[in-house]
């Protein structure tokens, strides 16, 4: 198992939680109406509603582990992750799947793996990776399917020219998750280079953050990881027509 400098620790875990805007309480979960996402036998499939579901999900589920208030919260959200990627599952395997629908139930998927189920995760890789092939040069989509490579053991390699691909489009979020898998692959000087883009970039004056960028900077470079990681699903891999 790998692991982060034990100095590091503390500081990386909590600068995990960071996104690219200023740190805001997350507003409570907003229940999912399946009804306003997948509708009728065939079904029809409403974007507007998986665009607003996957905003309510994404500020609890957006990094590992999953934030919420309360157990009742969580438990609530994590039925809903569960049933609608299964509802998304079918229409999302057709030949003609248009590529938005495909980057939102991706989205989607990499949120209900974090909130625990399974499937989620290979349907996520399968989506996005289709998603992309209609849209090569979407950094959202580059950023989004290189995040989540980030998760999974043996993913940094397959991370890596998504993320920076978005980082030179602009995605300050990769930034940061490039900063925090250069730290993972145990380069402190290529993690503090895009760390430090991304704290002259948004502006962050998060403590832990900024702790965690000082001790790249003047720290001894010992190494520890403290989670392990899942092996990537083959959907991760299979090569794409």
């Amino acid at each position: 198992m790998k692991t982060l400098p034990q100095r590091l620790a503390l500081s990386l875990l909590a600068a995990l939680s960071l996104s690219a805007a200023p740190a805001l309480r997350a507003e409570p979960y907003k229940p999912l109406v399946l009804e306003d996402v997948v509708e009728g036998p065939a079904p029809t499939i409403y974007l507007g509603g998986l665009s607003a579901a996957v905003e309510s999900l994404s500020p609890h589920a957006s990094r590992m582990p999953p934030r919420f208030d309360n157990k009742a919260e969580r438990d609530l959200a994590a039925k809903d992750a569960r049933s609608l990627s299964d509802a998304l599952d079918k229409p999302t395997r057709a030949a003609n799947a248009p590529t938005e629908l495909l980057q939102l139930a991706g989205h989607w998927n990499t949120l209900a793996w974090r909130m625990g189920y399974e499937a989620a995760g290979a349907r996520a890789f399968e989506q996005l990776r289709r998603a992309l092939r209609g849209e090569p040069d979407n950094a959202r989509l580059q950023y989004l399917l290189g995040s989540f490579y980030t998760e999974f053991e043996g993913g940094s390699s397959h991370a890596l020219p998504y993320l920076e691909r978005a980082h030179d489009a602009g995605v300050i979020e990769a930034s940061f998750t490039l900063g925090m898998l250069y730290i993972q692959l145990r380069d402190a000087k290529t993690a503090r280079h895009y760390l430090e883009h991304f704290a002259v970039k948004t502006g962050t004056k998060d403590p832990n953050f900024l702790k965690l960028l000082n001790q790249l900077r003047y720290g001894d470079g010992g190494w520890t990881l403290t989670h392990p990681r899942q092996d990537l699903p083959a959907s991760a891999l299979v090569k794409l027509d």
